[in-house]
């Protein structure tokens, strides 16, 4: 009779076990390690490259001290000043002004002179006056113009000013291409800790959401051996607090990847971090630093 109790509750709890195995959700590690889009850690980071204001802001630094250069160079060349000027005076028409004698004083003279007996005497005098009547005459116009132009080259300059402010230039362009460089490979640096960091909380997830499984499994299995009277209340307690820490452990998971996955669609510049998470799962792969988390970034 003691044989046949023993069979009987085997057989119960057996089937009991089934039960609760076939009614119970199974989770999925195939299925949920290979859904979604990939998302690599190199995409990650080009990404975040891509979204940062803080690298275009590098840049455009970067792109100002290469023109800082290049207006080093310009005060090197020589130097072209062209200058113009209009001048217009009112109150008298165009005139002029003759240097020369007047026309009657003029013939006056050369009289005079042919009346000279000496001929050498007579031949100065006549020359003086022909000389005189051809005296050029100044024309005064109302409207003047006048335009110069004039080229230089500061050489002192060049070697104890212009040649120091650009070797200064072309090192301030260093300097910022040095941080531009740095710059990238910081926001890169932090991509990509985030994204290994959401792969972390969502391998905890897969692990918590695991050990729930299996805790409801064996209270399950405990649950119908406290009634066939093989385990004690204290057994079914124990076991209802293992289900009830696997749940807070899973909750804490959950609460993990979803700030890990803000974190990281923030730095991606996506709006939608907290709506996604739960949709994203982690593909596990071999250590390199290029395996796919899935993601609909």
């Amino acid at each position: 009779m003691k044989r046949t109790f023993s069979l009987l509750t085997l057989v119960v709890t057996c089937v009991s076990t089934t039960a609760l195995a076939q009614e119970a959700p199974v989770f999925d590690m195939s299925s949920a390690l290979q859904s979604g889009p990939p998302m690599t850690a190199d995409r990650a980071a080009e990404l975040a490259l891509q979204a940062n204001p803080s690298a275009d802001r590098v840049r455009a630094l970067a792109r100002a001290s290469e023109a800082s250069v290049a207006r080093a160079r310009a005060q090197m060349w020589p130097r072209l000043e062209l200058s113009g000027r209009y001048t217009h005076i009112d109150g008298f028409p165009d005139g002029k002004i003759t240097t020369g004698l007047d026309p009657q004083a003029l013939m006056f003279a050369r009289n005079m002179a042919e009346q000279v007996t000496d001929p050498a005497a007579r031949a100065v005098l006549l020359g003086q006056l022909a000389q005189a009547s051809s005296s050029p005459t100044i024309k005064i116009p109302r409207n003047q113009f006048d335009f110069g132009a004039q080229v230089t080259w500061p050489v002192s300059d060049m070697f104890f000013a212009m040649l120091p402010a650009l070797k200064s230039a072309k090192a301030a362009v260093q300097a910022e291409q040095a941080r531009v460089a740095t710059t990238e490979a910081q926001i890169r640096r932090d991509a990509r800790q985030a994204f290994y960091q959401l792969a972390r909380a969502r391998g905890a997830l897969a692990v918590a959401t695991e050990a729930q499984h299996q805790a409801n499994t064996q209270l399950g299995q405990v649950e119908a051996s406290a009634r066939a009277g093989y385990l004690t209340e204290s057994d079914l307690l124990d076991a209802r607090a293992r289900v009830a820490a696997t749940g807070r452990a899973l909750a804490s998971a959950k609460a993990g990847v979803e700030i890990a996955d803000a974190a990281l669609r923030t730095m991606l510049g996506a709006a939608d971090g907290v709506r996604g998470a739960a949709r994203l799962a982690l593909r596990l792969g071999s250590a390199r630093s290029d395996r796919a988390l899935p993601g609909d970034v």
